[in-house]
């Protein structure tokens, strides 16, 4: 738990739904490239973990992410 009594997963999850809503209301570019750099190396790990090798794995997160 951090120093609010709020555990740490629920504040990150509050951030990145912030985050979702800038994209979506604003089409924020700054907001979208965090939320790439959070969720695309967590997407090609799982994707590697599958069977897909890196460059399939590069596609289908653009794809993804788009």
């Amino acid at each position: 738990m951090a120093a609010n009594g709020i555990a740490a997963p629920a504040m990150e999850t509050d951030r990145l739904n912030d985050l979702l809503v800038v994209v979506g209301r604003d089409r924020s570019r700054q907001a979208f490239a965090t939320l790439f750099h959070h969720f695309a190396p967590r997407l090609k790990s799982y994707l590697l973990r599958l069977g897909a090798d890196a460059g399939a794995a590069d596609e289908i997160i653009q794809d993804v992410m788009v």
